[in-house]
């Protein structure tokens, strides 16, 4: 597993972090020689100076995703996104993944925010993808209920 962080400054002040993170299926499984990527968004700790800012979607090229595997368990595959409910960090989720050639916006089920005091931020669920291809740097836009787009860095698939 190897994971990335970017720093995400907020308008009103505060900073928190968008994580990357990218490992490799194990032989046997379903996903084997296969690359996921995983994602969250962490604004935990971003205290607002003046207001509390708040991000509803982030976008960025993926390329190609893997669509045989079956995440839910309901015994189709085809299943393209991923979210992590249990077993980890988070408690937002992603209410959509929009495509469109190679960028995909992802919709948060409600803002994630910043707090009023440190610890008090919100932090999203994890939510990944699977590739064919390994990783490299792409720049994703993180955007504001209040309309500012921020300009960070992330993983994502190679060509």
């Amino acid at each position: 597993m190897n994971d990335t962080s970017d720093n995400v400054t907020l308008s009103t002040g505060g900073t928190g972090f968008f994580q990357s993170r990218t490992y490799t299926g194990k032989a046997g499984s379903p996903a084997a020689g296969l690359f996921a990527y995983e994602y969250r968004l962490d604004l935990r700790n971003a205290v607002g100076l003046t207001a509390i800012s708040c991000v509803d979607w982030i976008s960025f090229d993926f390329g190609s995703v893997v669509s045989s595997l079956d995440y839910n368990g309901d015994g189709n595959k085809g299943d393209q996104v991923f979210v992590v409910t249990s077993g980890g960090l988070g408690t937002i989720g992603i209410a959509s993944a929009n495509k469109v050639g190679n960028k995909i916006t992802f919709k948060f089920a409600s803002p994630v925010c910043g707090g009023g005091s440190p610890g008090k931020g919100d932090t999203s669920f994890f939510w990944g993808l699977v590739s064919k291809t390994g990783p490299h740097f792409v720049t994703a836009q993180v955007h504001e209920t209040g309309g500012v787009v921020h300009n960070i860095q992330a993983r994502a698939p190679k060509g």
